[in-house]
């Protein structure tokens, strides 16, 4: 999903970050940590970036499974 270093373009970019989230959050993670790998990912994959809001809609969508 993640290992190569392809651009994650539009049609793309929140399935794929969602995807990410959830990986995170399998092993008991919190939002911040999730947060903050999702946007690193987000700035420097994303083509164009999501929108902050954007991501921190994917976590709180995923924060509500444990």
């Amino acid at each position: 999903m993640l290992r190569s270093r392809e651009p994650i373009r539009e049609g793309q970019r929140n399935a794929t970050l969602t995807k990410l989230a959830g990986l995170l959050r399998r092993p008991g993670l919190d939002a911040d940590p999730i947060l903050a790998v999702l946007s690193a990912v987000n700035a420097a994959r994303c083509v164009p970036p999501l929108l902050d809001g954007e991501v921190r809609r994917i976590v709180a969508s995923v924060e509500r499974y444990k």
